[in-house]
Order: structure tokens, then C-alpha cells, then sequence
């Protein structure tokens, strides 16, 4: 241990009296390793640390597919719920959906995140209420009056006081609050309340068998493994399927599936953030590499003194051990100083990332994150010092007491390393080409509608207040007449799914004439309720046929819109107009499609446009509480919209809470959130890692020069000239560049198939995207070389001699 610190307090000396190297070596490093603990904090917090609920490894989620058809994981209806909640894989099984409550009372009304639950949903989770209960299984009926609610909105509502007593108005009805979640407790969706799902008897009955809304939850019964418990669920599936013929068709496929939640939950999120992760671990190694050929430069400066403890006594494992010290030295000074950039890293990602990624609530420079830090450090300086420190203590103490063996020319280890660095460099940089062009080839895609000048929010009309779909429609209806003529609004109209929103339904449907097998492969369609006026104020062409009208009421023939895709998906002779379609089996009642609009992108820019059927609201056969979205065109600023959407939605119903005001260009901009998010950080790790590539060529180059200054100095005595002292010093940085370029070609051809997933519309191993980061590449390793060779080339020769 006195050795150690003899060590270490010798290396503390030597680095002091090098303050220009130690401070170029600890920033690289800070820069490299804050890089990688901000990443690796997020991969932590997402991926790796366990779900924040007992023996999560046993939670499920059940989803629907019809694989013959393409259509993948899709909620369960009721009747669904109940077949497969006896399986006797499952432990404990509940039913959820996700939605919201207006929530009137003290003050403005306001729109709460929620969930509809079954009373085992607590059990499931293994999560229960810290003040109060949960539910009961006799409470959970239509009607029950009775919540729970979340923590933050107990203190928010109540300031944390009892919950003796304690009401909300909720859609209009007083409910009794039972009991308050944990802190940090908002599942589903950052959900503040839970009310009881209420399902009878009538919603077990076949014929609620397409209205699939439910997310079934399970429990695995213990020792009961995931595949066991599929195979099982494969069982009481078929038997279920062949039991319903009338909805299952024989050669439709349908197949129910349970998924891991845990899987379920960081869907989408594992690729990008490895990703991420693995280019700020090639920021690392581009920065050991400098790091290492400074101390390779910095220990041919210090032969002379380690010759001189090798004759004193110090045998090559103390001289490797010593270097070895100040290596781990630079690398632990490298990491507290990384730890404080990853803290503001950290901050940083949080505020840039985008809608939709989950768990980022449990993102924290924990003690995991600090000891990969740590570990990372010490990793580092034995990485970059291992081989300077045997090299150091390898050479000859006799030349280097005499003054011999001075080395030329970029020849040996530093060459390598600074090709090393170009070729991390050009994978890091062919991953930011490749997303660069993908989001430019996104941001090319026509959204199908004009988002300019366009306002949207959502309502949500209360159930208790508007108990039918007439109702609901008639409000509609009054609040989009009323914003028609208002002052500065050119027009509006109401859907009940907003393109972007994330959200939408899908449904069955039958054509009429249509035989079995057509029917076995047909797709679900997504279905949507729009008011007359809605395509025209969203900018989506009329490709065929009419629009919807205000004669299209409750009374009068039903009818439909559908978009280009689903018209072109099965009436591709262009005969969709007249044809009929029901969502309840080929018995009807029938729909008369009258019109065909353009497709828009309700997916996202980079999803295919879905096959869209459009209702009347006045005639939508859903019932009343699937709330609606508001689009209003304006003549002015978007932003002036706002209060006249407000002030007349409360001149129609005080009590209607308006939520979710955005222009549609935000809502357009969010889409492609994640992918931008994506594209930046890998710019910045890339322009970061070609910098430090960059200097690492230009060290290698300067340090050749400084090296060899006499032997430039003799060759321009004996008649060499300016230029060809240039070309000698630029052909060195060639061979830096092209070694480094050969290599990371190859390297890049391989890691660019990890991010094909990323891609839109460009190929990973893409020439056109290769070719111009490799030429950058080599621009920039020959600019590095430029600057010392422009200096070898200025050398007065007889000063190079007299220096010789």
C-alpha cells in the first residue's frame, strides 16, 4: 500500500509539471466518459432497472393478431376478457382502458387522465393504495361511485388531507374517493384516477365482440413459465374461436398472444438507445486512442528520465506500474470531471427527448450509474496506458543516457492510432449520414393535408350529461356551427381521431355480396367520426364522389367517406362508390360509401397511410363518450385562435373542459420528435469524435515534424523544395487517412445494419451516403495534416541545421 501511494504521489508530480498534457488528456477523457454515463443513465433508467412492481418478470399483456391479414397487436373485447381470465396459467387477470374524466367542481373545469379497471387491476400489478383501499369486486358494477386516485393529484385536490369525505365531480357525477396510489403510481398514461370498469353481463354477450377497447393484464400463475402459459392460452383460444364461427372465421387465423410487460413497456425504445449507447462507447475509444499517442509522444520526451531510474535500480514491471499510475490518474480525474457533464447531460436529454419515450421518470445518476462511471475510468486508463507504459519500459536506458535512437516520421504505434481513430471516426459519422438523409427523406413525405394556419383541441363530452350519441352529435354539431362563423376563422370541423394523435380505432367489416373467403381476408379498417366541413378545413382532397353533408343525420340513409388506400385495397377498378359495408356482420345494417378522399398520414410520415372509413357523427353507431377533436382554419396567427375556441365552446357548455390545444404543425412536429432526437445526438457523438480525429492526425503530424525538422532542414540545403517538403509531410497524413478510411469502411458496412431499423427510405449500406462521409473523412485528416506541413515547408534550412 506505501508503494502505492509513493506511486501515486510521484505521478501527482509528474503530471503537475506537464499541466498543458494532463488537462488536454482529462478533457478528452470528461468529454467522453460524461457522454457515456448521460447515455448509460437513460439506458439504465429504461431498459435495464427492473419495472417498480413485485416479481414483474411475471406480468403479461394480452394482445389480438390476425397474422394472415398483417394486423398485429390490437386490444380484446369484453367477451374476450372473459374466456380467457379462468386460464389456469394465470394467477390474476384485469382488464383496462385507458381515457379520462372532465372534472368540474372548484374552480375551471379541467380534463383528468384515468383508466377504466377491473378490481383485480391492483392485485395484477401487485401495487396497491397508500391511504384508503381499492376496489371491491362488488363495486366494480355499472354505475359504482367510488375512485382511487393518484398521489400527486390528492395533494393537488385535497392538499394530502384525509380522505374521509372525500368527493369529486366527475362527468357530471359525485364519486366517493377510497384510496390514494403510491407516489409515482400513474399507470396506464400518466393516469390520475382509476374508476371501477363496470361490465355486465350485457357486455360479455357475442355481439360486443368487435368492439375490442379492452388491454387485458395477467399475472402468471408461480412456476408457470411464459411459453407454458402461451401454449396453454393457444388452447383455450382455438376452442373459444370455433365457439364463435359467426365472428371467427376458420381461415382468418386470429391468434391471441401473451407478450412480456416488461418487453411490452420499452417497445421502440431499445434500439435507438443502444445504439446511442454504443456510439458515445466509440467516442471513448477514439478519445483513449488520442490520449494514448499523447502519452506516447509525452514518453519519448521523458526517456531520458526513466533511463535514469533504470539505472538506479527500477526494473521494468516498477517503470510500467508507474506509468500505469498516472494513466489511471488522468483516467479517474477524467471521470469525476465526466461525472459532473453527465449530471448536466442528463438534464439535458431529459429536456430534449421526445414525447412517447417511457420510464423517463426513473432516469437518475444513481449509484449503478456512478459505479459504471467508475468502472468505465479505470477501464479507460488502463486502456489508453497499457501499452505507452510497456513501450516506455522496454527501451534501451544506454541510448537514451547517449541521447540516441530519436525516432522519425509517423512510422509505428502513432500512425496506427491515429488511423484507428479515423476509422471509429467514419462508423460514427456513417450512422449520422445515414439518419441525416432518413430524416431529410422523412421530412419530404406529404402529409396528405395542409397544417398551416390550423388549430386543434379535444373535448370530451361528459356521459352523465350526454347519455346518447344524438346528443353528443347535436353538441358537436352546435360548438363547430358556432366556430364557423366566429371572427378570424375561415373554417372547422370535428373528427373523433386527430392525424398524429397516437390514438384511433380499428373495426371488422363486412362488404355486402361479399363471400367467406373474401371476408377471411379482409383487414381491420380504422374508423372515424367527422362532421361535415372537417376535409375541407384539414386540406384533404375530394378524390371521388361527395363530401359529408348536413343532410346526412340520424334519420337519413347511413352513409361513408373512405380515403384513397381502403378504395384502392379492395375496389381497385374504381367502383367503390355505392358499394355498402356494416360493422356488424354481413346481415347489415349497410353503410352507402358516397365519397373517396386522399390519404394522410395518420400513422406518422414514416407509416403507410391505413385504410380510413369515415362516419357522420351524426349517424356513428360507437354511443355517446368517444369524445371529439376540434380543427379550426384561421385567416391570422394560429395563436389568436385559441381564446375564440375557448370562449365558444363556454358559451355552448361552461362545464366542457377544451384540452390538448396545438396547432396541427406541432402535432406534425412531434410526429417525427423521436427520430430528430435520434439524428441529433448521433450528429453531435460524430462531430465530436471527427474533431477528436482530427487533433489526434494533427499530434501524430506535428509531433513527425518536430521529430524530424533537421532532416527537413538538410533535404532543402541539399535542393529539395517547398512543395516537396509538402507533399512528404501531406503524404504521411494519406497514409493515415487512407488506413483508416479502408478500415472503417469496413466497419461501418457492418455496424450500419444495427440501425436499418432507424432508416426511412435509405438503404444501410447506401454508396451515395458512404462515399460523402468517407470524402469528409479525408478532408478532414488532410486539413489536420495541412497545418504541420505548411510548417516543415516554411523550415529555414539553416536553422533546421543548426538545431540538428
Amino acid at each position: 500500500m506505501e508503494s502505492f501511494w509513493q506511486d501515486a504521489r510521484y505521478a501527482v508530480r509528474a503530471l503537475a509539471r506537464s499541466p498543458g498534457f494532463a488537462a488536454a488528456a482529462i478533457a478528452m477523457l470528461a468529454l467522453a466518459i460524461g457522454a457515456n454515463t448521460a447515455i448509460f443513465s437513460v439506458v439504465h433508467g429504461v431498459l435495464l432497472r427492473p419495472l417498480p412492481y413485485p416479481e414483474p418478470q411475471r406480468l403479461v399483456q394480452l394482445w389480438n393478431s390476425i397474422p394472415v391479414a398483417n394486423v398485429n397487436s390490437f386490444p380484446l373485447s369484453a367477451p374476450e376478457f372473459e374466456a380467457y381470465q379462468g386460464h389456469s396459467g394465470f394467477q390474476f387477470t384485469a382488464a383496462f382502458a385507458p381515457g379520462g374524466f372532465n372534472l368540474t367542481g372548484d374552480g375551471d373545469a379541467a380534463r383528468i387522465s384515468g383508466a377504466s379497471v377491473t378490481a383485480s387491476f391492483f392485485e395484477v400489478l401487485g401495487v396497491f393504495p397508500t391511504h384508503g383501499r381499492a376496489f371491491t369486486a362488488e363495486e366494480d358494477r355499472p354505475g359504482a361511485d367510488v375512485v382511487v386516485i393518484s398521489h400527486g393529484l390528492w395533494q393537488r385536490r385535497f392538499g394530502g388531507e384525509p380522505l374521509a369525505g372525500a368527493k369529486l365531480s366527475l362527468d357530471g357525477r359525485t364519486r366517493t374517493v377510497v384510496g390514494v396510489m403510491p407516489e409515482g403510481f400513474r399507470f396506464p398514461s400518466d393516469s390520475d384516477l382509476w374508476a371501477p370498469a363496470g361490465l355486465a353481463a350485457a357486455n360479455f354477450a357475442p355481439a360486443n365482440l368487435g368492439r375490442q377497447s379492452w388491454r387485458v393484464l395477467a399475472r402468471l400463475a408461480h412456476g408457470v413459465p411464459l411459453e407454458q402459459a402461451q401454449t396453454e392460452l393457444d388452447a383455450v383460444a382455438a376452442r373459444f374461436h370455433a365457439a364463435q364461427p359467426q365472428f371467427y372465421d376458420a381461415k382468418s387465423s386470429w391468434k391471441v398472444t401473451a407478450a412480456s410487460f416488461a418487453e411490452q413497456a420499452i417497445a421502440g425504445a431499445r434500439t435507438p438507445l443502444l445504439v446511442l449507447l454504443g456510439a458515445v462507447a466509440l467516442v471513448l475509444l477514439i478519445a483513449c486512442a488520442n490520449v494514448a499517442n499523447l502519452l506516447l509522444a509525452r514518453a519519448t520526451g521523458r526517456r531520458r528520465e526513466l533511463a535514469v531510474r533504470a539505472a538506479l535500480g527500477a526494473g521494468s514491471g516498477r517503470l510500467v506500474r508507474q506509468m500505469l499510475t498516472e494513466s489511471l490518474l488522468l483516467g479517474l480525474a477524467g471521470g469525476a470531471v465526466g461525472v459532473l457533464l453527465g449530471a448536466w447531460g442528463v438534464s439535458a436529454l431529459l429536456a430534449l427527448a421526445p414525447p412517447g419515450l417511457p420510464r423517463l421518470s426513473e432516469v437518475e445518476l444513481d449509484g449503478v450509474v456512478l459505479a459504471f462511471t467508475l468502472g468505465v475510468s479505470l477501464l479507460a486508463g488502463i486502456g489508453f496506458g497499457i501499452f505507452p507504459a510497456w513501450r516506455a519500459a522496454r527501451s534501451d536506458p544506454q541510448e537514451a543516457l547517449r541521447g540516441a535512437g530519436r525516432e522519425g516520421g509517423t512510422r509505428g504505434p502513432g500512425r496506427w492510432l491515429a488511423a484507428v481513430q479515423v476509422g471509429l471516426s467514419l462508423v460514427l459519422l456513417t450512422g449520422a449520414g445515414l439518419l441525416l438523409r432518413s430524416f431529410w427523406n422523412l421530412m419530404q413525405v406529404e402529409p396528405g393535408f395542409r397544417p398551416e394556419a390550423l388549430l386543434t383541441a379535444r373535448l370530451s363530452p361528459s356521459p352523465g350529461k350526454y347519455s346518447s350519441a344524438e346528443a353528443e352529435a347535436r353538441l358537436i354539431a352546435e360548438i363547430v356551427g358556432r366556430l364557423q362563423s366566429a371572427p378570424g376563422v375561415t373554417s372547422a370541423g370535428c373528427v373523433s381521431t386527430l392525424p398524429f394523435s397516437g390514438a384511433g380505432g380499428r373495426a371488422a367489416f363486412s362488404v355486402e355480396k361479399w363471400t367467406p373467403e373474401e371476408r377471411a381476408r379482409a383487414t381491420n379498417v380504422h374508423v372515424r367520426a367527422a362532421t361535415p366541413g372537417y376535409f375541407r378545413t384539414l386540406g384533404v382532397p375530394l378524390v371521388s364522389g361527395r363530401d359529408l353533408a348536413e343532410v346526412d343525420s340520424a334519420p337519413a340513409q347511413r352513409v361513408a367517406v373512405i380515403n384513397r388506400s381502403m378504395a384502392q385495397r379492395y375496389w381497385p377498378q374504381g367502383d367503390s362508390l355505392g358499394k355498402r359495408v356494416s360493422f356488424d356482420g354481413p346481415q347489415g345494417p349497410w353503410i352507402e360509401i358516397v365519397g373517396v378522399v386522399g390519404n394522410v398520414q395518420h400513422l406518422g410520415l414514416d407509416a403507410e397511410a391505413v385504410q380510413e372509413i369515415f362516419l357522420p357523427y351524426a349517424q356513428q353507431p360507437f354511443g355517446p363518450g368517444r369524445g371529439a377533436a376540434l380543427v379550426v382554419r384561421g385567416s391570422g396567427e394560429v395563436s389568436a385562435l385559441a381564446a375564440t375556441l375557448r370562449a365558444e365552446v363556454a358559451n355552448v357548455d361552461s362545464e366542457l373542459p377544451v384540452y390538448g390545444l396545438r396547432p396541427m404543425a406541432e402535432l406534425l412536429d412531434l410526429s417525427v420528435a423521436a427520430r430528430r432526437f435520434q439524428m441529433l445526438l448521433l450528429v453531435l457523438y460524430a462531430a465530436v469524435a471527427v474533431a477528436m480525429a482530427a487533433v489526434g492526425a494533427y499530434g501524430v503530424i506535428a509531433y513527425s515534424v518536430g521529430r524530424r525538422t533537421g532532416e527537413y532542414g538538410i533535404r532543402m540545403a541539399l535542393g529539395a523544395q517547398r512543395a516537396d517538403v509538402l507533399r512528404l509531410v501531406l503524404r504521411e497524413g494519406t497514409v493515415i487517412a487512407a488506413t483508416g478510411l479502408a478500415g472503417g469502411l469496413a466497419a461501418s458496412l457492418a455496424a450500419a445494419r444495427l440501425v436499418q431499423g432507424l432508416l426511412f427510405n435509405v438503404d444501410a449500406a447506401d454508396p451515395l451516403t458512404l462515399g460523402a462521409v468517407a470524402s469528409l473523412m479525408a478532408m478532414v485528416v488532410l486539413v489536420a495534416a495541412y497545418v504541420p506541413a505548411r510548417r516543415a515547408s516554411r523550415i529555414d534550412p539553416m536553422v533546421a541545421l543548426r538545431y540538428e
